[in-house]
This record gives structure tokens, C-alpha cells and sequence, in this order.
């Protein structure tokens, strides 16, 4: 395939990675994993300070995928974006005296509604639980499993036959053309049918061990805004880890700041988060996602272009600006309201989605590999 020029015009090929059997490569990130999660769990008997510890072992869970991979390309991304969630969620989740296996157990609340010993007090789960009991929770789980399966089959009897197969043809229209447009939609069409037929596991899931799971996706094709569209509907779970992450982080400087000042409560107020602080830590989650996401790319890819960053981070500006600057003057659109807004953001996503679309497109092409 012709070499196409990335739209951050820039190429950072990675060495060969040592390639290891899919057994071989389990054994290594399960032992890597639990290590980290070890050393975090035990950071007051390390003689090093805190965040030098939490480096180390982000660093250390952040290069063993990138240097050890499996010959499956599904492993690779899923275990090693998986090694990266446990150890960075371990990195600042708070001990409260619990046991080890209590510890790590609170590390995976995001994927269910069942509470947390390791959750902050007072921090309450967004998503409700509609379930009133174990049967209930099982039914649920059941329809769960069919809306994953209709999901799946939209995607390869619908979706498949509209996406555009010449990817070169597509990868070279101009960004802001009709015809990349629609593309773009359709791709980012298939890609959520695909993605959320997740469905069909965390059914089968609930339905086994009658836990009710949340729903990764929430109709992201009725967004109204770039903010509703990242904040309530797409990947819930993710937002869910961003969003428990910052009420530790919040948690820890209250506690510090009660402890050094002297002025007590009062003094302790002031250095909550601002909205200001907060609405940077936002635009700050989406630069950290671009790079989660360009390093998966890398992965598998070996090469780096940096674009997911450009991705989430024009997306980041924009729900900044919306939260900061249009807060005031922008009301929750309902009723047939909603529609120009549903789709002016479809429109903005299907601009922008190219950015993020292109490298995966361009590295699975030169490799001869199907996308999905």
C-alpha cells in the first residue's frame, strides 16, 4: 500500500518486539501485574516515596507489552491495554487496612455495580442499578446477551457492506469531503457495533454469577455533544476509572492538607478543586487516552504517529470549551430539540474521527491484517 502522510506528519518506527507463544506471553503479564500490584499494596514498608514507586511500576507495566508481545494481535491488545488499567488504577487506589485480595478486588468496580471496599467514602456509582433481584439481574443478563448478538450481526449484515473497502481511496479524500464523511460515519458505525457487542460477554457474565455489569455504551448515536457523547455514552467503564481516579486523588490532598494545616477544616476547604482544576484534569484525561491509545497502536504496529493524541485532544478543547465557556449560555436540548444537535455532533465526530481512524487503517493495510 502507498504510504500515506499522517496528519500529525510524524512516523516513530519501534524496533522488532520479542515475540513470545499467547501461554508463554500470559504467564509474563500475569506475573508482571501481580508484582506491581504487590509493591503498590506494600509502598509504606518500600524505602522510596510514593510517586517514585507508582513511576517505577508504570513504567515498568508500560514498557512489558510494548517489548514482549504474543503472534495474536487480539491477546496483545486486549491483555496488554489490560495490564495497563490494572496497574495504573492500582497506582492510586487507597489501601483503607484491607486485606490484599480486598485491595485488588477494588480495582474492578467500574465493571459492575456491586460495591467496593477500596472505593473513597461517600463515592456513589453513576450508573443506577434497575435490578431488584438475583432473578431479575439474570433475565437482565439474557437481554443483555441478545442486544450483543443483534449488535454483531448488525455490524457484519449491515454495516459491512456499506464500509468502503478501498482504504487507500479513502485514507487519500480530502478530511472535510462529503464522501470522507460518510465514510467516516460508517466506519465509526461499525467500529460501535463491533465494540459494544461486548454485550454479549458481560451478559453471560451477569447471567452466570447474577452481578448486575454496567453497559459499556449508552446509544452514543444520540449524543447531542461532544460532552454528552464522552461524559454519559461511550465506554461508560473508562469514564467510570477516570472519574473514581480523581475522587482518590482529591481524597488524598484533603487528607494531607488536614494534617499540615493548622487552620483545620477551613484551610482544608480552600484547597478542594476548583471547576477550573477540575475542567483541566478533563482535558487532561483525553490527552492520557491519546496516548493509551497511540501506544496500542504501537503494539501491534510498531510504528507512532502521534494522531489519536491530535484526536482526543481537539476533542478535549472542545469539551472544555463547552464546559467552561457555554455552561451559561447552553441548555440540555429536548424533545425534537434534540435532533439538529444529535446531528451537528454526529457531524463533528464523523469530521474528526478520520484523525483517529487513519493510523489503525494505515498500519492493519500495510500489514495485510483485517481490522476487525
Amino acid at each position: 500500500m502507498q504510504t500515506v502522510t499522517s496528519y500529525t506528519h510524524i512516523s516513530i518506527n519501534l524496533p522488532d518486539a520479542i515475540i513470545l507463544t499467547v501461554p508463554a506471553t500470559f504467564l509474563l503479564y500475569t506475573t508482571t501485574t501481580s508484582c506491581g500490584l504487590w509493591a503498590l499494596y506494600k509502598k509504606k514498608s518500600i524505602p522510596i516515596s510514593p510517586w517514585k514507586l507508582r513511576a517505577t511500576v508504570a513504567i515498568f507495566g508500560f514498557c512489558v507489552p510494548l517489548v514482549f508481545l504474543s503472534s495474536s494481535i487480539v491477546f496483545n491488545l486486549s491483555f496488554g491495554s489490560l495490564q495497563w488499567f490494572i496497574l495504573g488504577t492500582g497506582c492510586y487506589l487507597p489501601t483503607h487496612n484491607l486485606s490484599y485480595f480486598q485491595w485488588v478486588r477494588g480495582i474492578f468496580p467500574a465493571l459492575s455495580y456491586a460495591p467496593s471496599p477500596a472505593l473513597v467514602d461517600g463515592d456513589k456509582n453513576t450508573h443506577a442499578n434497575t435490578a431488584s433481584s438475583t432473578g431479575d439481574v439474570r433475565i437482565n443478563g439474557l437481554v443483555t446477551m441478545g442486544r450483543g448478538f443483534t449488535k454483531l450481526a448488525l455490524a457484519y449484515c449491515f454495516a459491512e457492506p456499506l464500509v468502503k473497502k478501498d482504504v487507500e481511496h479513502y485514507l487519500a479524500l480530502p478530511l472535510f469531503s462529503i464522501e470522507s464523511i460518510v465514510s467516516t460515519f460508517l466506519f465509526g458505525a461499525k467500529t460501535y457495533l463491533v465494540f459494544a457487542s461486548i454485550d454479549i460477554m458481560l451478559g453471560l457474565c451477569q447471567t452466570l454469577t447474577g452481578i448486575p455489569m454496567v453497559d459499556m455504551f449508552d446509544s452514543p448515536i444520540l449524543s447531542y455533544s461532544p460532552k454528552d457523547f464522552w461524559n454519559r455514552r461511550w465506554n461508560r467503564v473508562v469514564h467510570d476509572i477516570f472519574r473514581r481516579l480523581n475522587n482518590v486523588k482529591d481524597a488524598e490532598m484533603q487528607v494531607q492538607s488536614k494534617k499540615h494545616d493548622t487552620v483545620g477544616e477551613i484551610s482544608g476547604a480552600k484547597k478542594q478543586s476548583t471547576p477550573l482544576s477540575r475542567n483541566a484534569k478533563g482535558f487532561l484525561t483525553f490527552l492520557l487516552s491519546g496516548v493509551g491509545h497511540d501506544m496500542l497502536d504501537a503494539i501491534n504496529f510498531r510504528r507512532m504517529t502521534f494522531e489519536n493524541v491530535l484526536f482526543f485532544g481537539i476533542h478535549g478543547i472542545v469539551v472544555y470549551a463547552e464546559v467552561s465557556l457555554l455552561k451559561r449560555f447552553f441548555k440540555e436540548p429536548t424533545g425534537l430539540m434534540r435532533i439538529p444537535y444529535i446531528v451537528l455532533n454526529m457531524t463533528f465526530l464523523s469530521l474528526t474521527g478520520k484523525i483517529f481512524l487513519a493510523p489503525i487503517l494505515t498500519f492493519a493495510a500495510d500489514k495485510s491484517i483485517a481490522t476487525f
